[in-house]
């Protein structure tokens, strides 16, 4: 603190705007209660500085508080002063992407994933309409809607997979700045090595069967590298997959 004082008076660098004290096993009962007191923190560097302070704070001179710099010390803003301790450093930690990896402890309550809108929304075109074409390859007509369904089964995967496709993205956003760049890709790469093989297999009879064979792969898959494995559910497995289609990297139908 008289290092901060003595070298922004010199003009060596700038008053900062704010100054906290961190210390590994925490800061000290009497510490903690001069920085929640301004004023009487002030008090007590002015009474102690030639006891700690004036030859501390250089090894090429003594530093006494006097003149304009006692001038200075006195009309100094002392609520710059902050203390931190490590349990609050941490949880301020945990909205890093980084903390994760580095003291685990898992991720924050995971909100509920909006219910998908009744309209089918531009970012759901591609994988919406590679359903269409495996529910018609199953169906040996053509799908252009829900209305062609026919089978409630049916409405009720397509209305399954779009809420899927809307969870998958929520667990995208959820942890976009609670882990490092490119986590959530990694992931979904992991789901494609998985699942590739089965997309390719020629055995399906149709379309339809190739989804519900290929989502049932990811929902069995082990992943344990990926820091995101542990809270992806079966829904976000699943809309994973349709993310994937969506990028075209899966498809149903030849």
């Amino acid at each position: 603190m008289g290092k901060l004082l003595w070298f922004s008076f010199s003009g060596d660098y700038s008053v900062p705007r704010s100054h906290t004290f961190v210390a590994p096993r925490g800061i000290g009962t009497k510490l903690n209660n001069l920085l929640m007191n301004p004023d009487k923190l002030k008090q007590e560097l002015i009474a102690n500085w030639d006891k700690h302070c004036r030859t501390g704070i250089t090894t090429t001179q003594d530093i006494p508080l006097q003149d304009k710099f006692l001038i200075f010390v006195n009309a100094f803003d002392f609520s710059i002063f902050k203390g931190k301790q490590p349990l609050a450093l941490i949880d301020e930690h945990r909205a890093s992407p980084t903390h994760a990896a580095r003291f685990g402890g898992g991720f924050p309550e995971r909100p509920r994933a909006s219910s998908p809108p009744a309209d089918i929304s531009p970012n759901e075109t591609k994988y919406v309409e590679q359903l269409y074409l495996a529910y018609s390859d199953h169906l040996k007509r053509p799908v252009a809607s829900t209305a062609d369904l026919g089978k409630p089964a049916l409405r009720e995967h397509f209305s399954r997979q779009r809420e899927a496709f809307y969870q998958a993205e929520a667990l995208r956003v959820f942890v976009r700045d609670k882990v490092e760049p490119g986590t959530f890709e990694r992931l979904q790469d992991e789901i494609y090595a998985g699942v590739v093989d089965t997309n390719d297999d020629d055995d399906y009879p149709d379309g339809y069967k190739r989804v519900v064979a290929v989502t049932k792969a990811a929902q069995d898959m082990l992943i344990i590298a990926n820091p995101i494995a542990p809270i992806a559910q079966t829904q976000d497995r699943h809309g994973i997959c349709h993310q994937l289609s969506n990028d075209e990297k899966l498809k149903w139908t030849r």
